[in-house]
């Protein structure tokens, strides 16, 4: 059991080892300050882009709320549309039924 233990080695992901052998790299060549800058300018750039799930909040919070007298006049609307065409939907309390003319 202690031989097993003694050769766990932690496993790092392959972006960050790949990250550890350039900068071993970049250390040879004495490069460290200009990989140094580059990380910076990444970290700013993930900083200044909003998530997708912040901006689909955010998007969320902007849309203006409609009232209940505006969705029926939208209903009475739609209505208005289909009836050319045959038939058009009501929507009433959460249930929607289909009326064919």
């Amino acid at each position: 059991m202690m031989e097993e233990d003694d050769d766990y080695v932690e496993y790092v992901p392959v972006a960050k080892r790949r990250a550890m052998e350039e900068q071993k790299i970049l250390q040879r060549k004495g490069n460290v300050l200009e990989l140094e800058e580059e990380e910076a300018e990444k970290e700013k750039l993930a900083e200044s882009k909003p998530s997708l799930l912040v901006q689909a909040t955010q998007l969320k919070k902007d849309v203006p709320e409609v009232s209940a007298t505006e969705k029926i006049i939208l209903q009475e609307k739609e209505m208005m549309e289909h009836l050319s065409s045959g038939y058009f939907i009501h929507r009433q309390r959460g249930y929607s039924t289909l009326v064919i003319l």
